[in-house]
């Protein structure tokens, strides 16, 4: 129980995340921050450059501009599609193209 926001960025059972609001599972054989699927949403996906930790690595699919803020779609090597929300004026992303590799992870995330 809880206010909207709440329940949107706190959820008290991390499944409860699939109902409120857009949200990326990272299966657990995909990644090594736990033993779990995690749960992220959007604005919680982070793109980063080679090297920074570690990561997932992802396929950039599509850029989508939505005023001042971009959708990215990304393909996981298991072939599935998660979406991050970003700020438009990231310069790294404009040099980006479909088919580029791009390591990712969460910046926050639930287990189920």
């Amino acid at each position: 129980m809880g206010t909207a926001s709440e329940i949107h960025d706190h959820p008290a059972i991390p499944c409860v995340m699939t109902f409120v609001g857009e949200v990326n599972v990272l299966p657990s054989d995909l990644h090594a921050f736990s033993g779990t699927d995690l749960f992220v949403r959007p604005h919680d996906l982070e793109l980063l450059h080679e090297g920074q930790g570690v990561s997932v690595p992802a396929v950039l699919r599509c850029i989508t501009h939505f005023g001042k803020e971009l959708m990215v779609e990304l393909q996981l090597e298991n072939r599935q599609t998660l979406n991050a929300q970003l700020p438009r004026d990231r310069e790294d992303l404009h040099g980006l193209q479909n088919g580029d590799r791009i390591p990712i992870r969460p910046r926050a995330s639930h287990q189920c």
